[in-house]
């Protein structure tokens, strides 16, 4: 049988700030990237009902609905190398 592993060190004060620092950066872009596709899952809610009210079936609309917002969430995802801000 294999001895438990021994408990990880802790860690210094100024890992700890850092590490607190880079989770406050990460829960912002997080917050930022929920709101900004809020709006777009939004728009496609509304888009699936529009078509299913107009008589278009449920799967052509969700078809439609998915290949717009898989569309629209890849164009306004920013892609490290491919220009724009960085």
């Amino acid at each position: 049988m294999d001895p438990m592993p021994p408990d990880p060190s802790p860690i210094a004060p100024e890992q700890a700030a850092s590490q607190e620092r880079m989770l406050g950066v990460l829960a912002s872009a997080c917050a930022a990237a929920r709101e900004q596709h809020a709006v777009v899952l939004d728009t496609a809610d509304g888009m699936r009902t529009d078509l299913h009210a107009r008589g278009w079936s449920r799967s052509a609309a969700e078809a439609l609905t998915f290949t717009w917002t898989q569309r629209t969430l890849i164009a306004i995802t920013p892609v490290p190398g491919e220009g724009g801000d960085e």
